[in-house]
């Protein structure tokens, strides 16, 4: 190589060196790719590092599937390296690609058996994991080679942490503080044991004294603030945080948690924080991505504007790149709700999301993947994924044991409890509601529990005279929650909300009664092994036990039954279809877009294709919104569809009028409808729906079953158009199932609850005649 052409590789590593001491990290990653590519023409001697240089660069930058690539290419030259090697395995680790982690790991602890550092980034897969067992193994050999260090005794003690052992997990936080007094995570630790071990003074007290010993820090602030949200200390929470912005008010920190905190209970006002937030740091992805959730939730008569807004900032979240995956439930979420699926091929897979979500304790995110499932392997991990966050919250849950009453023996009445926090204005009440009005007084106590935070409204107010006991307790901890049902101690408890929002499921895992059931809230198995069963009915179970975990609660009719779907005064049905005033077929749905995907499209559009002259009509308010109208109308239109035969009415809550705009509803598949289909029949409405084989895809084959309309259920994609396509054929069909449909309903048992409150206490009867679990 000539003088010259070595000189302009050393410009070129040291242009790059000082790139990224400017902090223009992508520009110095740049140049050094410029010269190994370089080096590749010229075959010289490049420096040893520049591929381990260039990867920890593209590590920074959140490029970790680039800087996968260059190790992998380093790995191939430089045989046996064990910093690439390390590297590669942290970045395996960053990916959640665990396995490989492991792999190059326990390589790179063979390549230099004294190095601490494979074990410990071994440790940390496991904590990943929360896998608290083989984590504790591996950081006690890390902390047996460095007995001072404060990080490796906190990994310690986060790995008794996951193991469940939050005593001997404080104590090791505490040798960690004492090394490291200024270091902020060991405080956070400590104060997190004291959480677990129902302790929050001294977990607030341990933070104040962080705080006051090292100053405002970020992590310290965001500590204290979670921990008052958990313990439902919103008032103090905002107040302190007001204090701290009203004296930095060029802290975007600031102003991003108190619309954090404020988001709860005042969701504009809570935007308005976050807006000032962005302004302030707009490439910041932890601000991005919460206001985009923030927006999206906001409700009103802006609510277009909101969904049109988060759906901008999750695509330049996107656009940032990086991991993913803590956004990626959130960012998932908004650009479905805009009919995004290729950007939803962005944020994840359904198996890496899965996963990530199960072994990081996000149950509620799984529920938005039962719309996405295409194969029955998919159903079956599903089941999986729920089980390993159930085991995770029973591991914890076994370490804070109850102190339950004693057996109460020969009590006349059986003592049933209902637990839920949309026992109010809420679809759950709706089917709720007969069964607590309704049970037989003389053989049933019926009890019930809500966490709802929400001022009680008339129906929570008419629902509790009717129940024997009605708790509300908003601001209460899992565990807490837990011992206050234990107290009462009941026979059966019944869960109706699962993971939704102010719901309690994870109290299910102390226990809190001898026999426990789900029911209503969550279309499929929670996940908890204490759940005893799942309230279904002869269409609803699923066809293969595997796709359960509890055994099935089954009623002899109808799992849900009701005198018209909801509370308050109902619009009329109009005698004449919209085909008779119209001239034409409308199709249509009310379901919500995360139960939509791509089969569900092609599969109405083919459904317009044979039915000419028809239109489809989306009753939703993200009709409104012009990219679900504008991504929605490509999708039909790359199916033979033009835009104009699709129509809109945005619109939330006054929406049941609207059914007098569609001649025949389109169930979505594979996740159904459950409260829509009830509306859409009441409102004289047939609706079409694909049958499945796991509980979330039978909800409609239930309700049509049970109103007389069994054959509107079909097995294939196939006869789903075909049946679509006859019942658009059969006006006079149609129009008398208007006029008839509401009368209809009470000769059935989905209109009878006398029927399924006779059902439901004779299933309790026969459980109580079983072992107890």
């Amino acid at each position: 190589m000539s003088e010259q052409l070595k000189v302009s590789l050393q410009d070129l590593l040291s242009a790059s060196k000082n790139m990224k001491g400017q902090g223009r990290r992508s520009e110095a990653a740049e140049l050094l790719i410029q010269a190994i590519e370089q080096n590749k023409t010229q075959r010289g001697a490049l420096p040893r590092g520049v591929y381990g240089e260039l990867c920890i660069l593209f590590y920074e930058l959140g490029r970790y599937e680039e800087a996968l690539r260059w190790s992998g290419e380093g790995l191939a030259k430089l045989k046996k390296d064990f910093a690439l090697t390390n590297m590669r395995g942290v970045l395996f680790r960053r990916l959640g690609r665990y396995e490989e982690a492991l792999t190059c790991f326990r390589e790179a602890g063979k390549l230099d058996p004294k190095s601490v550092m494979p074990l410990a980034n071994a440790g940390n897969v496991y904590l990943d994991l929360q896998d608290g067992p083989r984590a504790v193994e591996v950081f006690t050999r890390v902390v047996r080679m460095m007995p001072k260090s404060s990080e490796y005794q906190r990994q310690l003690g986060t790995a008794y942490f996951h193991s469940g052992d939050f005593e001997r997990a404080r104590r090791f936080f505490d040798v960690a503080r004492q090394l490291a007094p200024n270091e902020p995570l060991p405080w956070i630790s400590v104060a997190n044991a004291l959480e677990e071990l129902n302790q929050f003074e001294a977990a607030l007290a341990t933070l104040d004294q962080a705080l006051e010993r090292i100053g405002p820090n970020e992590d310290l602030l965001t500590s204290k603030l979670a921990a008052f949200r958990r313990n439902g200390r919103f008032d103090e929470a905002i107040a302190w945080l007001q204090q701290l912005v009203a004296a930095t008010p060029g802290s975007a920190l600031l102003h991003f948690q108190l619309g954090r905190t404020l988001a709860r209970f005042d969701r504009p006002k809570a935007n308005e924080y976050f807006a000032r937030a962005l302004a302030l740091a707009p490439d910041d992805t932890d601000i991005l991505t919460e206001y985009a959730e923030s927006l999206d939730r906001t409700r009103g008569p802006e609510e277009p504007k909101n969904i049109a807004q988060a759906y901008e900032l999750a695509l330049r979240r996107l656009t940032l790149g990086g991991n993913l995956l803590p956004d990626a439930r959130t960012l998932r979420n908004i650009v479905i709700r805009s009919a995004d699926y290729a950007g939803a091929e962005r944020v994840g897979t359904l198996e890496e999301l899965g996963a990530y979500w199960a072994r990081t304790n996000q149950e509620a995110a799984l529920h938005h993947l039962m719309g996405q499932v295409e194969t029955p392997e998919q159903r079956r991990k599903l089941v999986g994924w729920h089980r390993i966050w159930g085991q995770s919250v029973e591991k914890r849950a076994a370490q804070t044991p109850l102190q339950l009453p004693p057996a109460v023996i020969g009590r006349a009445k059986i003592r049933v409890g209902l637990m839920s926090s949309d026992l109010r204005h809420h679809p759950v009440a709706y089917f709720a509601a007969p069964l607590i009005a309704g049970y037989d007084r003389s053989r049933f106590e019926f009890y019930c529990f809500s966490w709802c935070t929400h001022p009680p409204d008339p129906i929570q107010q008419r629902l509790s005279e009717f129940a024997d006991v009605f708790r509300v307790h908003p601001k209460i901890s899992d565990r807490d929650a837990a011992q206050l049902i234990a107290n009462d101690s009941l026979d059966v408890l019944f869960e109706l909300g699962g993971s939704t929002d102010m719901n309690k499921i994870r109290t299910m895992a102390w226990r809190p009664a001898p026999r426990q059931a789900s029911w209503l809230g969550y279309p499929h198995s929670a996940g908890l092994g204490t759940i005893d069963k799942i309230l279904t009915d002869p269409f609803i179970t699923p066809t293969d036990p595997a796709l359960l975990i509890e055994k099935p609660f089954e009623l002899a009719h109808s799992w849900v039954s009701f005198e018209q779907p909801g509370f308050g005064g109902m619009p009329d049905i109009d005698p004449r279809t919209p085909e008779e005033r119209e001239g034409r077929i409308t199709f249509g749905t009310m379901n919500n877009p995360y139960k939509y995907n791509p089969a569900c499209i092609e599969t109405w559009a083919a459904i317009l294709r044979e039915v000419p002259g028809s239109r489809f009509l989306f009753v939703r308010p993200e009709g409104a919104v012009p990219s679900f109208r504008a991504n929605v109308e490509r999708l039909f239109a790359m199916h033979g569809v033009e835009p104009d035969r699709i129509n809109y009415i945005p619109v939330r809550g006054a929406h049941l009028q609207h059914y007098n705009a569609i001649d025949v509803a389109l169930d979505t598949f594979p996740q159904t409808g459950g409260t829509t289909t009830c509306e859409t029949l009441w409102m004289g409405v047939p609706v079409i729906s694909l049958v499945g084989e796991a509980f979330f895809e039978r909800l409609s084959y239930s309700n049509l079953n049970n109103a007389g309309l069994g054959d509107l259920c079909v097995n294939s994609r196939e006869a789903y158009v075909a049946k679509a396509a006859e019942i658009a054929r059969n006006t006079a069909w149609r129009t008398e199932l208007r006029r008839t449909m509401r009368e209809r309903l009470k000769s059935h048992p989905l209109g009878r609850p006398d029927i399924f409150v006779n059902d439901f206490q004779q299933a309790v009867l026969r459980w109580m005649e079983e072992p107890r679990p």
